[in-house]
């Protein structure tokens, strides 16, 4: 199991409350609190003054100054207005699938629209987002959250009432005694009832595009022109 930070375990108790106000289904809020830890520990590794100098990004979940001011310095509604986003999403466009909805948060809307509908993956945002996705909600990270949550729930009945960080919850689950909880990915991204499979990440985060990609189809008539001209090239040196 991956290592887990306890400075993001801790927000466990927020992540669950502000999930819960949002809307997610009971059944759901297991594998919505690991995604949700998973995706803070990408995001801030837990700390809610975490900033990028070039985006504006900021806190735990990492929302855009210009867009979320309000939200800086209190982790509670910054947690809220994530959830609030997840769920809009959730039963929306992305039909019920968190690794989808968990990829509109950092690649937005447009841009999983986009994919979903052309497979584009050298224009969109999706691409450098496909790696992190999959580890937040298959991977590592994941495995290593969520066995941490089933831990904590002990998973003995449908709903557990456990203490944690002072505070006592009560979370619902269906995962088994002692096994970590399903993995929501499945390798495809949805929108709006459409699925693509995505391709698989290279050692820098970018997506390997194949044959079936329009990107790459739309640029093979460009490299049949370009072999041809070097080709002639190559004969039009050598003859002399």
């Amino acid at each position: 199991m991956a290592a887990v930070d306890p400075n993001v375990t801790r927000w466990a108790p927020l992540v669950i409350q502000s999930l819960r106000e949002a809307g997610i289904p009971e059944g759901d809020l297991a594998r919505w609190t690991a995604a949700g830890l998973a995706l803070i520990h990408y995001e801030s590794r837990g700390n809610p003054e975490a900033g990028h100098p070039s985006t504006g990004a900021y806190g735990l979940t990492q929302q855009i100054k210009r867009w979320h001011p309000q939200h800086r310095g209190d982790p509670l509604e910054h947690l809220r207005h994530w959830a609030r986003s997840m769920a809009r999403y959730y039963g929306g466009q992305t039909k019920g699938h968190i690794p989808s909805t968990i990829l509109v948060w950092g690649s937005g809307p447009g841009a999983v629209k986009t994919f979903v509908a052309s497979g584009e993956t050298v224009h969109s945002k999706v691409f450098r987002h496909i790696r992190n996705i999959e580890d937040m909600t298959a991977g590592r990270t994941w495995r290593g959250y969520s066995s941490w949550l089933t831990g904590w729930t002990r998973a003995s009945s449908p709903t557990q009432t456990t203490r944690i960080g002072g505070r006592s919850l009560e979370l619902a689950t269906a995962a088994a005694p002692g096994d970590p909880l399903a993995s929501p990915w499945d390798g495809y991204i949805r929108w709006a009832g459409k699925k693509r499979k995505v391709g698989n990440p290279g050692p820098a985060g970018l997506m390997t595009l194949s044959l079936d990609s329009p990107s790459l189809r739309a640029l093979l008539p460009v490299f049949g022109i370009g072999a041809l001209i070097l080709l002639f090239l190559t004969w039009w040196g050598s003859g002399r």
